[in-house]
């Protein structure tokens, strides 16, 4: 008898023993958390803006440190929005004495912009870079901020832009995809399980980097360097203003030539810039400069026609209203148009 309860009281002793091993095993599963990796950029040079190609080019100095030796996040970041990618140089690789492990690379990225052109050219736009690592998704690996060191070096300049606010940070994001990797698959199954369901996407851990450029010159400056030649072709179609009503000849030579010349002007302005699916100033631009040619044919048309059946006073009558008007009116409207522009732009 006595040897049964002994039997007994071992074997409650072996199955509290496996209840606090299994017990344990999952809280530390449940508990481990990812490995964090320190990283930081140094930008050194913007260059090669480029609108009709939507891009541009950076040059930076990349660094990770971390202390998990499986990892090799220099061999496996990926810059998620780039055309092409360089490494230049060697990288340096080297271990401190306490395990931390640090890697420094030089890069050469061709960055993908979508440049909002609405404001153009009194335009400001927000450039990305965004980071990830190809092997370790964000249950097993996550992204530190070195906020402390990275930044834009003050020798970077751009020929009529300026830099400003740079920033660092880290977010998670989701892709609608695990790639057919078993890990995350198996651990989206998990979810799934515990009700709340991730079947068919994965989470990795994205570093953004993020700095604005802004045009630098007046208003009226940029103005004038953008649009010099549309206008100087609207002057000489307001020309036509001045003639009398019985130069019919002569205003609408002035005037049809300026029709030809302002769509000469629009193809040369197009091939500069990229298609957009919104209104542009420079569509509003050109599209009111036809509309006030063609008020002017209107008008020049009707004064010519009443001077030749010698109802001259209402001819010169029609002409000073429309000297008067159509000149302030056209100007009044691009400046508001302008002002509005650079409203919006600030409550962005």
């Amino acid at each position: 008898m006595i040897v049964v309860k002994s039997n007994k009281h071992v074997l409650l002793c072996c199955v509290m023993s496996l209840l606090v091993y299994f017990t344990a095993g999952n809280l530390s599963a449940q508990e481990k958390k990812p490995d964090e990796v320190s990283i930081g950029l140094y930008i050194i040079d913007i260059y090669n803006i480029n609108f009709k190609e939507k891009e541009l080019t950076a040059d930076f100095y990349l660094w990770f440190n971390y202390m998990n030796p499986e990892l090799h996040p220099l061999k496996t970041f990926e810059i998620i929005n780039t055309k092409r990618t360089e490494k230049l140089g060697e990288p340096v690789i080297k271990k401190s004495a306490n395990g931390m492990i640090y890697e420094l690379v030089k890069c050469k990225a061709l960055i993908k912009k979508n440049w909002d052109i609405t404001a153009y050219p009194f335009d400001e736009h927000t450039v990305e870079i965004f980071i990830e690592d190809t092997a370790s998704d964000a249950t097993s690996m996550v992204f530190v901020p070195d906020t402390k060191n990275s930044n834009i070096d003050k020798s970077c300049n751009i020929v009529n832009w300026k830099i400003k606010d740079f920033n660092i940070r880290e977010e998670k994001y989701i892709w609608e995809t695990t790639y057919a990797d078993p890990d995350i698959a198996s651990s989206n199954d998990s979810g799934k399980e515990s009700g709340v369901s991730n079947q068919g996407s994965s989470s990795y851990s994205r570093l953004i980097i993020s700095f604005n450029l802004e045009k630098t010159g007046s208003i009226l400056i940029r103005f004038i360097k953008t649009f010099a030649i549309l206008e100087i072709i609207i002057l000489i179609s307001f020309i036509a203003l001045f003639l009398p009503p019985d130069n019919i000849t002569q205003r609408y030579n002035l005037l049809v030539g300026s029709i030809f010349s302002t769509i000469a002007s629009q193809y040369v302005m197009g091939s500069k810039l990229p298609e957009s699916s919104t209104e542009t100033f420079v569509d509003f631009l050109y599209n009111l400069s036809y509309l006030y040619i063609f008020i002017n044919i209107v008008k020049s048309t009707l004064s010519s026609i009443l001077f030749q059946k010698n109802n001259k006073d209402l001819a010169v009558k029609i002409d000073k209203y429309g000297l008067f008007i159509i000149i302030p009116s056209y100007f009044i409207l691009v400046v508001g148009m302008i002002i509005y522009l650079m409203v919006s732009q600030h409550q962005r």
